[in-house]
């Protein structure tokens, strides 16, 4: 529990943490959800519908190393742990029109056009394992 509010106190303090430290927290986020020490809620405390710049560079950051570093089944894996939970359905929200909207349509001008294919292939991965679970309570 320390540990979360020590990283949601990091999460508020963004845009004025040094670059290393900014890039040394991007690391460790992304480490502890492919090992799956941490769970994608622990974005919750993030107003997707208020991102500062900071905050999308963090999020584009971290997510575009999970989505590249990770095997889809554990991609599918790390997001579907957020699926099917009522409490979470704004971060689910959030994160899948942050992925369509600041990585996806920004991929084909970073790299490579297999990298860009990768990370659209792995982002659709991660998408249907956040509403997997959200079309069985629906039924």
């Amino acid at each position: 529990m320390t540990f979360q509010f020590s990283l949601w106190d990091k999460f508020r303090e963004l845009p004025n943490l040094p670059s290393s430290t900014f890039n040394n927290l991007v690391q460790l986020v992304a480490r502890f959800l492919q090992t799956k020490c941490l769970s994608l809620s622990i974005l919750k405390v993030i107003e997707f519908g208020e991102l500062d710049k900071p905050t999308v560079r963090f999020l584009r950051q971290m997510l575009t190393k999970l989505l590249k570093e990770t095997e889809p089944e554990d991609l599918a894996s790390i997001f579907g742990r957020i699926s099917g939970i009522p409490k979470l359905g704004m971060l689910r929200e959030g994160l899948k029109l942050f992925i369509s909207h600041f990585l996806l349509k920004n991929a084909q001008s970073q790299g490579p056009a297999e990298q860009a294919a990768m990370l659209s292939e792995r982002a659709q991965v991660a998408t249907k394992a956040m509403e997997a679970k959200e079309a069985k309570l629906k039924l």
